[in-house]
């Protein structure tokens, strides 16, 4: 399915059938910004126990969020940095009472199937001189943002594209989505950029 609203579109890749070709054909070859969006495939509320949806939530917890980081702090030490992330045991014990209701499993299923890109930092932000031609390579090859993702747990076929065209700016020669993929990815701080700019 593919939604366009003002210089803004949608692609929800699990929705396209046929592959990465249909999916490219729905991608404008102008220059623009992407951005990748996690999806989420909690199991249905009315159909789950509060057990199983309690440990579904657990497991998302639990997965990765961002990069793995390694860095020098010279001459003595090395840092490593990984990503944590989980309820205090309070929260925790409250979470799996919860999840025995049904309105509870209902709200939280909305939260993670229709507000998802609402709710979340894009995993992703990147720039194009041709969207099409991008979004092919990610799609298709193995880009060191697809093997980020993949490294994860997550799977770029089942993620959410959205991007905007950039138009030209002044003059032929400058577009500005340099500036505008710097500038969106220091605001919205997407955990799988392995560097800004």
């Amino acid at each position: 399915m593919a939604v366009t609203t003002v210089g803004y579109s949608v692609i929800e890749l699990d929705a396209v059938q046929g592959g990465w070709k249909p999916i490219v054909s729905m991608v404008s070859e102008s220059p623009g910004i992407y951005t990748w969006f996690r999806k989420y495939y909690p199991p249905p509320p009315e159909t789950t126990t509060g057990p199983e949806f309690y440990k579904y939530l657990n497991a998302l917890l639990a997965s990765p969020h961002a990069l793995k980081r390694k860095a020098s702090i010279r001459p003595l030490f090395e840092l490593h940095l990984k990503s944590k992330r989980g309820l205090p045991s309070p929260k925790q014990a409250r979470l799996e009472i919860l999840c025995e209701s049904l309105g509870f499993r209902q709200s939280v299923y909305l939260a993670l199937t229709d507000q998802h890109r609402l709710l979340q930092q894009p995993l992703y932000v990147g720039k194009a001189k041709n969207l099409q031609m991008r979004v092919k390579a990610h799609l298709k090859g193995r880009t060191p943002l697809k093997q980020r993702l993949w490294q994860a747990g997550i799977k770029l076929e089942q993620c959410t594209l959205c991007f905007i065209e950039t138009p030209q700016v002044d003059d032929d020669s400058d577009d500005g989505t340099d500036v505008i993929e710097d500038l969106l990815s220091r605001i919205f701080c997407p955990p799988f950029v392995a560097r800004y700019g």
